[in-house]
């Protein structure tokens, strides 16, 4: 049972001990009729469900802000490695447009290229 359900069925059974009569009982007795006591017992359950709806609602709340930063985490990991992968693809294609077959790979290697021309 759910928790708001465990609540409502412990608060009867404590008004029922307290009282010490039975639903039969309380049928029976000329202030609780059939009808007040199914009005009690339905508004018992509107209560738990009216809280077990709040519940809901917190929990939908707080799976979609975890969901939706997530996904902007997942989101900003494929952009940084799609711009990565597109900036490496737009740099081979200059090395091979200007002819470089080695690229240089430290500030030595550029410096002994400009002393060869």
């Amino acid at each position: 049972m759910l928790p708001p359900m465990r609540l409502a069925l412990a608060a009867l059974i404590v008004l029922i001990a307290l009282g010490g009569t039975s639903w039969a009982a309380l049928a029976a007795e000329a202030a609780w009729g059939q009808v007040e006591i199914v009005t009690a017992v339905l508004g018992a359950a509107a209560i738990v469900l009216a809280a077990l709806a709040i519940i809901l609602a917190v929990a939908a709340f707080w799976g979609w802000n975890a969901l939706k930063s997530h996904a902007a985490s997942i989101a900003a990991e494929a952009a940084e490695k799609a711009a990565s992968e597109a900036a490496s693809r737009q740099v081979q294609s200059l090395l091979r447009e200007w002819g470089v077959s080695e690229p240089a790979t430290s500030g030595d290697d550029i410096a002994q290229a400009y002393e060869k021309e």
